[in-house]
């Protein structure tokens, strides 16, 4: 993304992250009851850090990417963060949707955002898909089988919960993303790695750059507290 296209960015930006944090039900009716009831609520639900905001904006995008552009069910786990300073636990990413041959399909992610992220960031991302031998965290699966039934995906969510009880998730039906959101070129650190795995787990290799890294990720998120 060059600086041109800065504010249409940020336009598009803001509405999407917000609703990471908080169901469009909650802000509509925290805006309905007037005060600073919904930039509160946005407030304490968004970190603050550049650390954390770098490590949230690099996950949501990554999350948009599997469910916009890789059509995977996907749900935006930031709403349940526990601690809004601190990174959540378990897999960056994860999705689930039904081939043509009405199987599941899992996608497991890593996300990273950072302005120059070297051959180390990529090491460690690398690392996190590899754990569990490949397959998705169990309690991150565990926690989307029960997101999905409170959406209203009850026949999803008893699917995937049916295969982590039965015969598991095995290779032929999980593939990796690496997502990337850097201020400098990180595609050959990606393709690299991305060409150096073998087995049987499809690999999927993103970097979106953005030449204004920092000021993008503060734009948006006081966007997303201040309106």
């Amino acid at each position: 993304m060059d600086e041109s296209k800065f504010d249409d960015a940020v336009a598009v930006l803001i509405p999407s992250f917000t609703q990471h944090y908080i169901k469009p039900e909650r802000l509509e009716r925290a805006l309905r009851r007037g005060g600073r009831r919904a930039e509160i609520a946005l407030a304490n639900r968004t970190p603050t850090t550049s650390r954390t905001r770098s490590g949230d904006f690099g996950e949501i995008l990554g999350t948009n990417y599997l469910k916009e552009e890789l059509n995977y069910m996907a749900v935006f786990r930031l709403r349940w963060k526990d601690n809004a300073k601190l990174p959540m636990r378990g897999d960056d990413l994860l999705g689930v949707r039904v081939n043509i041959k009405n199987e599941l399909e899992f996608l497991k992610g890593e996300a990273k955002s950072g302005q120059r992220p070297g051959a180390s960031v990529i090491s460690k991302a690398r690392q996190a898909l590899d754990q569990y031998n490949g397959m998705p965290n169990p309690v991150s699966v565990a926690f989307l089988v029960d997101r999905l039934e409170e959406s209203g995906e009850v026949e999803l969510s008893d699917r995937v919960d049916d295969v982590m009880t039965e015969e598991g998730i095995t290779a032929d039906n999980v593939e990796h993303l690496l997502f990337i959101f850097s201020g400098t070129d990180a595609s050959s650190l990606v393709n690299n790695d991305i060409g150096a795995q073998g087995g049987r787990i499809a690999q999927v290799g993103v970097v979106v750059r953005a030449v204004s890294h920092q000021k993008l990720i503060q734009t948006v998120f006081d966007g997303v507290v201040h309106g």
